[in-house]
C-alpha cells in the first residue's frame, strides 16, 4: 500500500519503473506532492486500522485465541489494532525521516502545514486507540510519533535561525 501510493504521488520524470526506490521517490517529491501523499496514506492507514479494530472485536466476542506464538498462550489478548497502529506509526515516521533535509528548507507556511498534518495523524490515531481494548498500548506509542514533527520543527528552526539573525543585523 505504501509503496504503491508513493509511486503514484511522485511525478519524478526520471522515475524508472523497473528500478523503483521508495526512498528516492519520497526524497524527490515537492512538498505539495509529499503533503498530498501523506494525506492519502493517512486515509488508507485509518481504513486498515478500522479493519484491524473490527477483527479484534470479532475475535474478542467469539472468544478466539491463537496459540501460534508461545507467548500468546500466557497472554491470550490478540492485539491486531496495536500491531497495525505501531506499523502505521513506523511507516509514517520513516517517510518523514527520509525528507529530513528537504523539510529544513520549507517555508513557514509549509512547516505549519506539515505540523498540522502530523498532529492530525496523531489525534486520529489517539481517537481510534481510545476505542480499542488495547488503548493503553496504542496511545503511549503515539507519543513516539509525536517526537517526529517536533524534530522537524527543531531542524527548521535551526536552519532558518541564522537567516533571521542575518536579516535583523542588516536592518
Amino acid at each position: 500500500m505504501l509503496k504503491a501510493t508513493v509511486a503514484e504521488c511522485c511525478t519524478n520524470p526520471n522515475k524508472d519503473k523497473e528500478q523503483f526506490s521508495i526512498s528516492e521517490d519520497v526524497i524527490s517529491m515537492t512538498f505539495d506532492e509529499f503533503a498530498s501523499c501523506f494525506e492519502i496514506l493517512m486515509e488508507q492507514i485509518f481504513s486498515v486500522l478500522h479493519d484491524a479494530f473490527s477483527i479484534e472485536i470479532f475475535i474478542k466476542e467469539e472468544g478466539l485465541v491463537f496459540y501460534d506464538d508461545p507467548s500468546s498462550f500466557e497472554n491470550s489478548t490478540n492485539n491486531f489494532f496495536a500491531s497495525a497502529s505501531e506499523l502505521a506509526q513506523k511507516s509514517m515516521t520513516e517517510l518523514l525521516r527520509l525528507r529530513k533535509d528537504a523539510h529544513s528548507l520549507l517555508t513557514l507556511d509549509e512547516i505549519k502545514r506539515l505540523w498540522d498534518l502530523c498532529l492530525l495523524f496523531c489525534s486520529q490515531l489517539e481517537k481510534c486507540s481510545s476505542k480499542t481494548s488495547c488503548s493503553n498500548t496504542s496511545i503511549t506509542k503515539v507519543y513516539t510519533f509525536k517526537n517526529t514533527p517536533l524534530g522537524k520543527l527543531k531542524a527548521f528552526w535551526s536552519a532558518n535561525m541564522s537567516k533571521i539573525c542575518r536579516n535583523w543585523l542588516e536592518v
